[in-house]
């Protein structure tokens, strides 16, 4: 008898390690709910500089959720709060609903980010230019970057052809990177060619303290209409 008593304990004390060990597992699963992390939102520009396409385009966040609203014209921009992401799709489409070209970058609210559809009618690419934001004080801060396919190597200076240089030898599809302040004085700044200063372009501007712009290279070498052809376009970053 005090045998089978102690037999049904040793098999009571088994089974209840059993429930204890079993429902640690349970509450410690792979398939348990993980709420998703807010990282905030930011400010995007989307610019449509590829002249080889006359007709508007449509940018879309991945493939289904459209930025702004119809089609964006050549040479046209516009600003659009997007939820921050460590990685998303960008994508730009034809009228027609044609999906051209995709991009994917991080966004963040600690970078100044630019999409760019660029190139021409044969060959055409998405970029994203993102760069650390600075806070210029009594100045303005400017960034520059090339987005006119078939030109060689840009500079950007202040004033004249020969003046300061705000960037060098940026390459189509590339940019300086990083801002550089700016004296609110400043009229002109000119988009240089170092091998041929027929080329170089002037860019007005009237900067204003703690504001940040990006001048873009855009345009086509000698096309058909000159509003198509190489030009720096002024936008003004989103506040």
């Amino acid at each position: 008898m005090k045998q089978l008593l102690n037999r049904a304990i040793t098999m009571a004390m088994v089974l209840l390690g059993a429930g204890v060990i079993g429902t640690s597992i349970t509450g410690c699963g792979g398939d348990d709910p993980v709420e998703p992390v807010d990282l905030g939102s930011s400010k995007v520009t989307f610019l449509h500089a590829n002249p080889g396409r006359s007709s508007g385009v449509a940018f879309f966040r991945a493939d289904t959720m459209q930025v702004g609203s119809g089609t964006t014209a050549y040479a046209s921009f516009f600003n659009a709060t997007l939820p921050n992401a460590e990685r998303a799709k960008y994508s730009v489409k034809a009228a027609d609903g044609t999906t051209l070209r995709s991009a994917t970058s991080a966004q963040d609210s600690a970078r100044e980010m630019m999409v760019i559809y660029t190139g021409s009618a044969t060959s055409d690419s998405l970029v994203i230019a993102t760069s650390q934001k600075i806070t210029p004080g009594t100045k303005a801060a400017v960034r520059f970057i090339h987005a006119a396919q078939g030109a060689t190597a840009r500079d950007l200076r202040i004033g004249d052809p020969q003046g300061p240089a705000i960037a060098q030898n940026v390459s189509y599809r590339g940019s300086n990177g990083a801002y550089i302040t700016l004296s609110t004085d400043t009229e002109s700044l000119w988009i240089v060619d170092p091998s041929d200063s027929t080329n170089n372009r002037e860019v007005t501007i009237d900067p204003q303290a703690g504001e940040g712009y990006s001048i873009v290279f855009i345009g086509a070498e000698n096309p058909v209409d000159p509003a198509f052809g190489w030009q720096g376009l002024i936008v003004a970053d989103p506040d």
